[in-house]
């Protein structure tokens, strides 16, 4: 018995994603990403922390303004691999926001205008998000600079759950951004354009 290639296994986990983000059940709480927001003469504001039955929720004082955040679990099995699927769309009530380190690899599928990612250090963008892209963990902050409107889709992995989906070493995404082209070949687009057409989140 033969193993799959790499490229089959891989549209294969392709194929899984979009069906878990298409039907995966609506969780219920929200949680927003671990962000602290930046404008010009305004001190960083703090996402607020509540306390739920089955999990600890970040909600966002941006999201009380004008941006939604809905998540989902994935329905088994991939959830052991699955933390949440969340949908981002609003308008940011600011143009930048520190992201600082979180546990869990993730991967987004942007719908909205490209933007911005830049590390803590000064200096040009270390990517600019324009399609679908990778964020491995990283060991310091690093910058948004969104442009209106936003719209994305992404996905939390557990510690150690992306390997079904990564045709890599996760470690080669340490303090980067990686388009998922790059690993997902034409499946990459394949997501985006099937994502755009969902008739609902």
């Amino acid at each position: 018995m033969h193993a799959r290639p790499a490229t089959a296994r891989v549209r294969s986990a392709t194929l899984k994603f979009v069906t878990l983000v298409l039907h995966g059940r609506r969780r219920i709480t929200r949680r927003a990403p671990t962000l602290v927001a930046e404008s010009p003469g305004l001190v960083n504001q703090s996402w607020s922390t509540v306390r739920c039955g089955l999990c600890d929720a970040r909600v966002s004082l941006a999201k009380m303004l004008r941006m939604d955040y809905i998540s989902r679990f994935p329905a088994p099995p991939p959830d052991v691999y699955i933390d949440d699927l969340y949908y981002l769309e609003g308008v940011s009530p600011y143009p930048r926001l520190k992201v600082h380190p979180g546990p869990s690899l993730q991967l987004m599928v942007n719908l909205g205008p490209a933007f911005d990612v830049s590390g803590s250090h000064a200096g040009a963008p270390v990517a600019t998000c324009s399609e679908s892209w990778w964020i491995g963990l990283w060991s310091t902050f690093y910058t948004v600079d969104w442009r209106e409107p936003v719209r994305l889709y992404g996905v939390h992995f557990k510690p150690g759950g992306v390997y079904p989906f990564l045709n890599l070493p996760a470690i080669e995404l340490h303090n980067q951004v990686v388009a998922l082209d790059a690993t997902w070949g034409r499946a990459a687009a394949e997501v985006r354009e099937r994502l755009a057409v969902a008739p609902n989140v």
